[in-house]
């Protein structure tokens, strides 16, 4: 999964980003993009900064498809590259493998949207629905956590922070 810029496929950049974060020189890029035996997949640019207004959701509650519980793929795709780990305090697992949770139950709003999803891995996932953890989006991709006892952590895109007295 590489992120590419215009220039970078147009030949005047020299410099790509997987989604890692690692650098990948342009020529590498172009030469997998110039293979005939293997299957490459070129998607628009994504605003992360742009809510429900992509190509497959309109409006605030967006376009929900066939089910209304599951998010469209451009939405999954916001979510996930806005937060590429579990949102869970210290998880690092990917989002691509992560259920996406709706923040406020799905059947009290009926929204699945990205402002209203985040990824959480399946263990993260059983205790915020069964072992009393709560926790709100304060800003995209930045997360307030309580668990049951009362410890309140934020998760931000840097890391996790203990917010509890000591």
């Amino acid at each position: 999964y590489v992120h590419l810029d215009h220039d970078v496929i147009e030949g005047r950049g020299l410099l790509a980003h997987d989604e890692a974060g690692h650098t990948l020189l342009a020529d590498r890029i172009r030469e997998w993009l110039a293979r005939d035996d293997r299957h490459i997949t070129i998607r628009p640019v994504i605003n992360l900064n742009d809510h429900c207004n992509g190509s497959e959701d309109t409006g605030h509650h967006g376009h929900q498809g066939p089910d209304p519980y599951v998010p469209t793929f451009l939405t999954a795709e916001k979510v996930r590259l806005r937060n590429p780990t579990c949102v869970f305090p210290h998880c690092t697992k990917k989002s691509r493998s992560c259920n996406l949770d709706h923040l406020t139950a799905h059947t009290r709003t009926g929204i699945t949207c990205e402002c209203n999803l985040a990824p959480l891995c399946r263990h993260h996932h059983q205790l915020k629905t069964h072992a009393g953890w709560r926790y709100q989006q304060l800003t995209p991709g930045t997360f307030l956590w309580q668990e049951p006892h009362g410890q309140t952590m934020l998760v931000t895109p840097t890391g996790t922070r203990d917010l509890t007295d000591p």
